[in-house]
């Protein structure tokens, strides 16, 4: 029996070489594992509550969003006034107390 080899077209290689070599360059382990490290996420608030998202920095600010107990990727700005922060989430800008964040690693 004569087997005939299934032709395979030059580029079928340079793709399988690219994404090898793109595989062995991205990072993996436990440091990467986590798409929002480098951010804050929701503390101290209960399971059935909300933490409001103000307008600016105090409770008598309007609520212009909220975050759910646990939410993430929350990115400070910098911006700080007491104990207040800025803070990046959800699409918006807006204000928390600080209490309510904590670092993820």
């Amino acid at each position: 029996m004569i087997r005939t080899a299934i032709p395979i077209r030059p580029h079928t290689w340079l793709i399988a070489a690219m994404l090898f070599a793109a595989a062995a360059l991205l990072p993996s382990g436990p440091a990467h594992a986590c798409a929002c490290c480098g951010t804050y996420r929701v503390i101290n608030v209960e399971s059935w509550d909300v933490l409001n998202v103000r307008s600016g920095p105090g409770v008598s600010y309007q609520i212009i969003e909220t975050l759910a107990p646990d939410d993430g990727c929350i990115v400070r700005t910098g911006e700080r006034k007491g104990n207040w922060v800025r803070i990046m989430a959800k699409g918006i800008t807006g204000w928390v107390n600080r209490k309510y964040l904590q670092w993820v690693p």
